[in-house]
């Protein structure tokens, strides 16, 4: 497609292209990557981001001279995590193999604006490098996951090039503020209140699905509904499954029937209980970290907030980059996250996807703790598939003869309390019992389920 601009002397044709369809999926911009074991190196997962690079071409005709030129503005999206290694953070501190590239640096960082220098075109710059730190709860993260923080490493002040396009601490508190206020539904402030309390994800997990894609209940299918809706009938069958010997099991086979996307076992699955029956807690934590996060870009989020509107925000301060102060290189640093939803406003802004894309790992994980790899013959790699494939089996039964005790022993305690008249003790015995699996739910759904089809998938979301 293309748009006209008539100056004086001249024309201006604006090149306006389209990679992403209208209901078409997009890219994804975060991955894991499994590499095999070789001759003295354990199997890793690797944690990816990705570099998409964009360009929009504005053809300029001289109406007199005839000579056509090209404008050309070029954007590089850089996906990030607010985790990673020193290593991986320390690339945007490099001038000569990351800043030269750049006569813009556009960031995402939600910070209070006494912290920030406004000059009077109202762009906002971090006042100094120890300016910045992260929270405690950020910090207790990283550390529980031998990771650093983003804000530990890069230097946000490091020159005038670099310009953060978010919005500011300030704003975001206004902002929640009037969500409640204007949002339709009867008691909305309430409902935002008692959702951020500790454990309520938990307790809401009874009656939908809490995973890490987070599902729009709208989006919901379960039979072809049956003549009822999908919410009503997923929400229905679910508080019937709660009461059924190993409940949580049956509830995620639920959601992933429900979801609309497919979806499988995921390959990290066996390698977390294998870590923790080998008792690697760290790694088998830090995988689950992994698979949490790539698994959050199954949600593209445009509509909300915390990431359409913020991008809205970013694209803002790249049209006045571009169009107002005459940048031609721009860096996008944005949470992966929003990369997705950002890539199609890029395209409709005129900018079309370019080059090749670059991933970069944020962290490796090694799968096999400390075991050592002393050969790569296919008979070593062989028994070791075996071997994992046994600690699966002996895992799953275990769990399910625990589960399915669990389950008479809760039955015979409601039979007891209620042939004693103790009603009260019968029903803190059934709270307790789902309070017990609902748990067991939330924490099986960070890893045991791909939620985000094409996490293990062929379009470059694993290798």
């Amino acid at each position: 497609r293309f748009r006209h601009s008539r100056q004086q002397g001249s024309t201006t044709l604006f090149m306006q292209f389209s990679n992403i369809s209208e209901g078409s999926s997009l890219p994804k911009y975060l991955r894991l990557s499994i590499t095999p074991a070789t001759q003295g190196s354990p199997r890793k997962m690797q944690l990816q981001t990705c570099v998409r690079k964009f360009r929009r071409r504005r053809i300029q005709t001289n109406e007199q001279s005839k000579r056509t030129t090209y404008d050309d503005a070029l954007v590089d999206l850089h996906a990030q995590v607010h985790f990673g290694s020193a290593e991986y953070f320390h690339y945007f501190n490099d001038p000569t193999e990351f800043g030269k590239n750049y006569d813009r640096i556009l960031y995402e960082l939600i910070v209070s604006d006494s912290l920030m220098e406004i000059d009077p075109e109202g762009r906002r710059r971090v006042k100094g490098k120890n300016t910045l730190m992260p929270s405690l709860s950020d910090q207790k993260t990283a550390q529980q996951c031998d990771l650093v923080c983003q804000l530990d490493v890069i230097d946000f002040s490091q020159n005038s090039d670099w310009i953060c396009s978010d919005y500011s601490g300030e704003d975001i508190v206004e902002k929640q503020k009037s969500f409640g206020k204007n949002s339709k539904l009867p008691g909305a402030e309430i409902f935002q209140s008692l959702s951020m309390l500790p454990g309520a994800e938990i307790f809401q997990s009874l009656v939908m699905p809490k995973t890490p894609m987070e599902m729009n209940l709208g989006d919901l299918r379960l039979f072809s509904n049956l003549f009822l809706s999908g919410q009503k009938l997923a929400t229905g069958l679910r508080l019937v499954l709660w009461t059924i010997p190993v409940p949580e099991i049956s509830v995620l086979l639920l959601d992933w029937s429900s979801m609309g996307k497919g979806g499988r076992i995921s390959p990290l699955a066996l390698p977390v209980l294998e870590n923790l029956l080998r008792g690697n807690f760290s790694i088998a934590q830090k995988l689950v970290f992994s698979q949490m996060i790539v698994s959050g870009q199954a949600n593209e989020g445009s509509s909300s907030f915390i990431i359409g509107e913020r991008n809205e925000k970013a694209l803002q301060e790249l049209e006045k980059s571009t169009d107002v102060d005459g940048c031609r290189n721009t860096a996008l640093l944005y949470g992966a996250l929003h990369c997705r939803d950002m890539h199609r406003k890029l395209n409709k802004m005129g900018y079309q996807l370019i080059g090749e894309e670059k991933w970069r790992t944020a962290w490796a994980v090694n799968l096999d703790g400390d075991i050592e790899i002393s050969s790569s013959s296919d008979e070593t790699n062989s028994k070791s598939r075996i071997n994992r494939s046994v600690v699966g089996i002996v895992a799953v039964s275990f769990y399910l003869l625990v589960s399915g005790v669990d389950w008479i022993a809760t039955l015979q305690d409601i039979e007891v309390d209620a042939s004693l008249g103790h009603g009260y003790g019968s029903l803190v015995t059934a709270l307790a019992y789902l309070l017990r699996h609902v748990a067991l739910y939330f924490s099986l759904a960070k890893f045991i389920i791909q939620w985000d089809i094409g996490l293990f998938g062929g379009d470059n979301s694993f290798r």
